[in-house]
């Protein structure tokens, strides 16, 4: 069966192409060959920018959302609990309540509690109800010289007649609570013990295994009576998973964050855990576009709880909840977030949001830090209009609220009132006829306007609507005076433009122009998602492509999965912006190098290809070429080669093959275990053709992919880690398995080489001299048997014969063809065709070749010499 052949003219075969042409015409190429993985999404937000538009300012954030909500106080919010146990089942909490004199007001007998809330009593609630239960007293038997309060019967239990959330009363009965008749209160005494008096909740089979839930930074103490469980009360992360010592809440086990304050005290009475900086319990992923549900990337879930060390069913959850009033000193901003969803609106989709608060800071302290998104939404448009209210984030609706807008606002007084708007930025993702995702380029950076070009009839506006230039979707802010516009702003910079585009805005009487001086967007990239397996954990790569701007070079890097939320993705607008486009994720080491997970452009140090010329390469039509193997050969097989036509001559350039589809390694690994993210690539040499496979797109300098034992810059889980790991990969690419098939007709054989048989009794003969003497006189030369002539292609090629077991063979199509041919000037050029017979065609692919040599004829420059790697047509 023959290859499927198709070509793809850049700029549709005409010079002067670009960058973005070169984008073009591969996501032709990949839609072509049915590569375009993946579902598409219009509409998907990726970025958040501030009021003050800037991604490196880190407290730009702070000019939106109102007011700050951050209380001075110096102490945390602290709790406590009497915890006992019943028998091995479950344990029990009872919590407690502190106050001292100047907190009791016998004339309104009103108790407020005390010592539970400093450090946020703006928003401080000690859950009482009324008609609650409350003992008075933290103990059954009244300690020596503690404080009391006349009127009050210690062990006594009474009931609640909530007040607010820091006050209440007590009763002598349910009912009298319910008619709010409060025991009459008359003295304070002081005890010489204790300043305080204290209260605390009934055994309740209610509070048995008790969720306790807090706000971060709340200070907890657990008196634990328990000598009979046989077990230790211990504070400990993922409660749900049980008991284990790894997982005990300490510096040893969870020491990422040296500025946490873990439990302290004896496990079998009195432990106490200050919560400050600690991040908010977490059921969610923060990045829905890792493989989280595989364990794989940091999955950002967090649980905290208590667990008996000996009887499992003694467990319950701890759930921390953000503070907007957060006291987390100077660290640990970062922990302190509030999650708000924006609902689904017509054929826009809901989209998760978290949004940051600065803890006690010198001077941000209760600002907003930064808003991130956390879902794929779908259907919207750069600069939607929505409000996040202010209860939502820690704060009051109205004073604190978020807004969105079609541009980002920062004036004096919007800095001064923290009112500013801030803005939302989208993309796509393709699938069939388009990339996973592609770079715009061509996005406009300055323009160049003057009030005599204005035209009239204006009406000063944002976000208007442009037309004109080789772009879309470029959206201006306009002043105007008297019907005649001033000045002109981007508001939506759009993509596509060339510098010069003439820009007419919409309105008045349509003469309002201005030109685009300079373009940004330099960097161009592209990322292909590969389903090599849908059925395999790890059967989809993601390719990303990425043009040099030296116009002639590329770089092919992979990952297990592409992160681009809260980036700029599609919409960066600097060159070579690394981490602005995206990155890939996984497991630093196993799946992505650490400081190297992004697409780049201009790196000395990472394996690049020349896909054209290196002089004036643009001044040359550029051609993108494929040769697809049909079934029943693997149809995952397909040669991509660019080509340019110099001086009526059709030259090769950079020709590889995505080690793509689920046979490639399927004799090895298995893509539920490791990931396929290698390439093959195709060279010619003197008088033969080089494959090398596998070959990986990575950063080489000092530690390389395949550094053992594994650091940081390893990447172990790509399938191909277990051919090109070496001890020794600490600075330059290794030649991970390079394969040459070199000509074996008047060639001397290489020790690396493969050597192809070849057999002519043309040249397989012995003429004798005159001399010599045979017994028969009448015999002067001797000659192999014309049967024994051997000169075949050689298929079924090995994508490397140095990798043992060997990963995979090229389909039967690809050959290996070696020539010698006359006359000498014979070139071999791609696209030619070689007939072996009737039946037999082959269209040349690279050939690696000498002309005018003195070949096996003995004539002097007669042949051209060599190797041709071709595909059957």
């Amino acid at each position: 069966m023959a290859i499927l052949k198709s070509v793809v003219d850049v700029n549709n075969g005409n010079t002067g192409w670009t960058r973005q042409h070169v984008l073009d015409a591969l996501e032709t190429t990949f839609t072509r060959l049915g590569w375009n993985g993946g579902s598409a999404v219009s509409g998907s937000p990726v970025k958040i920018t501030s009021p003050v538009n800037s991604t490196n300012n880190q407290t730009s954030f702070q000019y939106c959302g109102g007011p700050s909500t951050y209380v001075n106080h110096s102490y945390q919010t602290q709790r406590y609990f009497n915890v006992t146990n019943n028998g091995t089942s479950s344990y029990n909490f009872r919590e407690a309540w502190y106050t001292s004199s100047g907190y009791v007001t016998l004339a309104t007998d009103i108790i407020r509690i005390d010592a539970p809330i400093h450090g946020d009593d703006a928003t401080y609630d000690h859950g009482i109800q009324t008609g609650d239960p409350i003992v008075y007293g933290h103990s059954d038997t009244f300690p020596a010289n503690w404080s009391t309060i006349t009127g009050l019967t210690w062990g006594t239990t009474y009931y609640a007649i909530r007040v607010n959330g820091k006050d209440f009363k007590l009763s002598a009965t349910a009912e009298d609570a319910t008619n709010g008749i409060a025991v009459n209160l008359t003295a304070w005494v002081g005890g010489s013990a204790n300043s305080y008096v204290t209260f605390r909740r009934p055994f309740n089979v209610l509070y048995n295994n008790y969720e306790i839930v807090i706000k971060t930074g709340t200070k907890i103490s657990f008196f634990v009576d328990d000598t009979t469980s046989g077990g230790t009360f211990n504070i400990i992360g993922d409660p749900e998973l049980g008991y284990s010592s790894t997982r005990i809440f300490n510096a040893t086990n969870y020491s990422d964050q040296s500025y946490w304050e873990y439990p302290i005290g004896n496990a079998t009475s009195n432990v106490t855990w200050t919560t400050r900086a600690m991040y908010p319990t977490e059921n969610e992923f923060i990045q829905p576009q890792e493989l989280n549900n595989l364990g794989i990337g940091y999955g950002g879930k967090v649980s905290y709880g208590y667990v008996n060390s000996a009887n499992p069913t003694m467990k319950g959850n701890i759930v921390i909840l953000p503070n907007a009033n957060a006291d987390q000193w100077n660290y640990g901003y970062g922990n302190n977030y509030f999650k708000y969803t924006v609902p689904a609106s017509g054929s826009r989709s809901a989209l998760k949001l978290r949004i940051n608060r600065y803890g006690h800071q010198t001077s941000e302290r209760g600002s907003i830090a930064s808003i991130s998104i956390h879902s794929i939404g779908s259907g919207w448009v750069e600069g939607d209009t929505f409000t996040i209210p202010g209860s939502a984030v820690g704060g009051v609706d109205g004073t604190h609220d978020i807004l969105f807008s079609t541009t980002t606002s920062s004036t004096s007084t919007q800095i001064t009132n923290k009112t500013g708007t801030c803005k939302i930025f989208v993309t796509n993702y393709g699938a069939t006829n388009k990339m996973y995702q592609k770079s715009n380029g061509g996005i406009p950076g300055t323009i160049t306007f003057t009030n005599a070009t204005g035209g009239t009839g204006y009406t000063a506006g944002t976000n208007l609507a442009t037309t004109g230039g080789t772009g879309s979707a470029l959206r201006v802010d306009t002043t105007v005076t008297g019907g005649v516009i001033q000045t002109v702003a981007i508001s939506n910079a759009g993509s596509g433009y060339t510098a010069g585009d003439v820009i007419t805005i919409t309105g008045g009487d349509g003469l309002a122009t201005f030109i685009i001086a300079t373009i940004s967007g330099y960097g161009h990239f592209a990322v292909l998602k590969s389903v090599n397996d849908a059925t395999k954990n790890f059967g989809t790569t993601y390719y990303g492509i990425g043009l040099n701007s030296n116009n002639y070079t590329l770089n092919i890097k992979s990952g297990v999965s592409w992160l681009n939320l809260n980036t700029f993705a599609t919409n960066a607008s600097s060159y070579n912006a690394t981490s602005n486009y995206g990155s890939w994720g996984g497991d630093r080491g196993l799946d992505y190098q650490e400081g190297y997970n992004y697409i780049v452009m201009d790196d000395t140090y990472t394996v690049n290809m020349q896909y054209a010329s290196t002089s004036t390469p643009t001044a040359y039509p550029l051609t993108i070429r494929t040769y697809k193997a049909q079934g029943p050969q693997d149809t995952n097989f397909v040669i991509i080669q660019f080509t340019q036509t110099i001086n009526n001559v059709i030259v090769p350039y950079a020709t590889f093959s995505l080690n793509k589809g689920p046979n490639h390694g399927a004799n090895i690994w298995d893509l539920n275990h490791v990931w396929n993210g290698a390439y093959t690539t195709y060279t010619p040499t003197t008088r033969g053709i080089q494959i090398t496979s596998p070959t990986m797109g990575t950063r080489y300098y000092y530690d390389g992919a395949g550094a053992e034992p594994l650091n940081t810059r390893s990447l172990a889980r790509e399938a191909n880690y277990g051919f090109f790991r070496d001890s020794d990969n600490n600075y330059y690419n290794q030649d991970f398995g390079t394969t040459t098939y070199t000509c074996n007709i008047d060639t001397r054989n290489t020790g690396t080489s493969v050597i192809t048989y070849y057999r002519n009794n043309n040249y397989d003969k012995f003429t004798s001299s005159s001399s010599v003497v045979y017994e028969n006189n009448n015999i002067r030369m001797k000659s192999v048997a014309t049967a024994a002539n051997y000169y075949k292609p050689m298929k079924g090629l090995p994508i490397s014969n140095r990798l043992m077991p060997c990963p995979y063979y090229l389909p039967d199509d690809y050959i290996m063809l070696q020539v010698a041919t006359s006359p000498g000037l014979t070139e071999f050029r791609p696209g030619d065709t070689v007939t072996v017979s009737a039946g037999e065609v082959y269209e040349i692919i690279l050939a690696g070749y000498e002309i005018q040599q003195n070949g096996l004829d003995q004539i002097a420059s007669n042949q051209s010499m060599g190797m041709l790697f071709c595909a059957r047509i």
